[in-house]
């Protein structure tokens, strides 16, 4: 049995967790291991591994991804641009404005099949 799972009177230890061990935890995570790897390496449970990795967190931790600026909502007007599909939200709103259809959305209908008759 790994060292840190229940002990011979059937009580369970707490593993210590010290900062050489967090870093080799996720060196070992940074190399590809498996998290049952991982554990067989530290002689601890995998479970606790995971647990670990997931509260800990990571020293060389990467900067939050830039955010990039809101696009506007309506694009500014452009006279040449292709227009608008049938019931696009900007089209079918500016035609429903003001009727009973305001605020409800486009239901596309399909084109009739043509039947064959013989």
């Amino acid at each position: 049995m790994p060292p840190d799972s229940a002990t011979a009177n059937n009580t369970l230890r707490k593993t210590q967790w010290t900062p050489e061990r967090d870093a080799a935890l996720h060196d070992l995570r940074n190399r590809g291991l498996s998290f049952t790897k991982i554990a067989a390496i530290l002689g601890i449970g995998r479970n606790t591994v995971f647990d670990r990795a997931r509260a800990a967190p990571q020293p060389t931790a990467l900067p939050p991804a830039p955010q990039s600026p809101p696009r506007p909502i309506y694009p500014e007007f452009d006279p040449y641009r292709d227009p608008l599909p049938p019931g696009h939200v900007e089209s079918w709103g500016a035609i429903t404005s003001g009727t009973l259809l305001d605020s409800t959305p486009y239901i596309r209908v399909r084109e009739p099949r043509a039947c064959n008759i013989s």
